[in-house]
């Protein structure tokens, strides 16, 4: 792992990436009432809990982390795809952590919890925007 070689440009925009379609994708008018009620969550309840600070601060923290793990991932499995680091293998790259590692793990975590599948899509919905979004910014970038 050399960080030297991560693109930190592409790394920003990830994590601003993920800013923006997490605001977007659990916006009341999109997923998030769907995603309290499935969850028998009440009207009432602050989204993150109380200390916002520590939500949005450790929410960075995570972006950052998966956008650093993400660019790795994308200059290692799409330097060996034909085509090499480009956009399209980028998104690739990221379709394929979405569904080897988000997808089934997301499933398992909600089946036990017994969320069910309706939380379980929306979850991890807006966790496949991210990671193609990710894979394409960091593959046009590398």
């Amino acid at each position: 792992m050399n960080f030297a070689s991560v693109n930190w440009l592409g790394v920003i925009l990830c994590v601003v990436v993920d800013f923006i379609v997490g605001s977007v994708w659990y916006h009341p008018k999109i997923f998030y009432d769907i995603w309290r009620k499935a969850q028998n969550l009440p009207e009432t309840r602050t989204p993150g809990g109380v200390n916002m600070g520590l939500v949005w601060g450790l929410t960075a923290v995570g972006a950052i982390v998966l956008a650093i793990a993400m660019a790795f991932v994308v200059k290692s499995i799409g330097g060996l795809m034909p085509g090499g680091v480009n956009l399209a293998n980028g998104v690739l790259v990221g379709f394929m952590m979405w569904l080897g590692f988000i997808a089934p793990t997301y499933l398992v975590n909600n089946l036990f919890a017994g969320r069910g599948f309706k939380v379980w899509a929306i979850e991890v919905g807006n966790w496949l925007a991210n990671l193609l979004l990710f894979g394409a910014i960091l593959g046009a970038l590398h």
